[in-house]
């Protein structure tokens, strides 16, 4: 009974505990796993998606049982306006390789025809690496020497410590807000309910210096793998002017309107009243943030993580918490604005400091 032949699929035929990626199997494996898993076609669309975030120009992509070579093949197709990316398909199956073979024409996109275990590839550099559908035809005890040779790429690890690095700036951030909510709270509900609208003005600004960030963060990575580093100089003066002459826009309407602002957020006269107290905060708070989330696009588009990490702490650790502390015991609004502002001072002095000893800008250059 054991060894009897069944119909896996129209076309396929196979024994009990005789599965094999045959002949048989490779020139109807395309339409069976459509018809088998069950939203096979979304997963590999998102999988195309989540690739947006990891492949950039040079990058090294590999698929770890490549099969048809379906996955590539997308991947390929979406990235094909970057520069020097290659992709590797690994597949111990002839036949599959064939196939794959014939669908993807493409000079980046090359096959292996290898065992992946046995023959101990080294994903040096991979910047994304993908198996779909495949692990669990692989024996339990060689899936963790598989997931070793991953984890251990120098590619892998980059990635890792730098999304690390970008969590406790998340993390100091959140803090910061929570802990200035927290005190505005402490204080009467008026002064809550006038920070509260300073602070939701304030996000929302912070949210197009975002916009400008990401799009540094974006260049200089393109510049980086470009190695146009000239270009650096340049990107930094256009962004920074953009994002500062935004913000200092927006504080200015804020302080020199702030009826006509808040009173888009709320109707109440005396909370208006109060937030002209405190509104010209918001010229220092958005002067250095939107010098800040420049600077930031800059480092991260370089992949310098550490660098972000230790200013968020710094800005975090002899900055904000000092004087929230002073706030706690004096109860003064004044003082846990000041307590922001010196949070977005130093985080721009920092990364100031780091652009100047940048070994991608020379200081003579940024001087001049």
């Amino acid at each position: 009974m054991s060894n009897s032949v069944e119909s896996v699929d129209d076309l396929i035929l196979a024994s009990h505990g005789n599965w094999r990626f045959d002949q048989q199997v490779s020139e109807s494996f395309d339409s069976h796993v459509v018809k088998s898993v069950p939203f096979y076609e979304e997963i590999q669309r998102m999988v195309v998606e989540i690739s947006e975030y990891f492949i950039k120009d040079n990058s090294v992509i590999y698929d770890i049982g490549s099969s048809t070579g379906t996955t590539l093949s997308l991947l390929s197709q979406q990235h094909i306006l970057k520069k020097n990316i290659n992709l590797f398909g690994i597949e111990e199956s002839p036949s599959m390789i064939e196939n794959a073979r014939s669908r993807c024409t493409s000079p980046n996109v090359n096959f292996l025809l290898q065992d992946v275990i046995s023959s101990n590839i080294c994903f040096e550099n991979a910047s994304f690496v993908t198996s779909i559908l495949t692990m669990q035809f692989v024996p339990l005890k060689e899936v963790a020497a598989l997931k070793g040779q991953i984890l251990e790429s120098s590619g892998f690890k980059s990635i890792v410590r730098l999304n690390g690095n970008l969590f406790v700036r998340s993390l100091t951030i959140a803090f910061t807000y929570v802990i200035f909510s927290s005190l505005s709270a402490t204080m009467d509900t008026m002064i809550f309910a006038c920070n509260a609208l300073l602070l939701q003005v304030l996000l929302l600004t912070i949210d197009i210096f975002h916009g400008v960030g990401l799009s540094t963060a974006a260049l200089t990575g393109t510049f980086k793998g470009e190695q146009t580093t000239h270009k650096y100089l340049p990107l930094l003066q256009i962004a920074i002017g953009t994002s500062l002459s935004i913000g200092l826009t927006c504080a200015g309407l804020c302080v020199l309107s702030p009826q006509t602002i808040f009173g888009l957020l709320t109707n109440h006269s005396e909370i208006i009243e109060l937030i002209r107290t405190y509104v010209p905060w918001l010229l220092v708070v958005l002067g250095c943030a939107s010098i800040c989330l420049v600077l930031e696009g800059y480092f991260t588009g370089l992949a310098e993580g550490v660098v972000l990490r230790n200013t968020f702490l710094i800005s975090t650790l002899a900055g904000f918490i000092p004087l929230a502390i002073s706030t706690w015991f004096y109860h003064n609004n004044h003082m846990l604005w000041l307590a922001m502002s010196m949070f977005m001072v130093i985080r721009m002095v920092i990364l100031g400091v780091y652009l100047v000893k940048s070994k991608e800008l020379k200081i003579e250059t940024i001087l001049n």
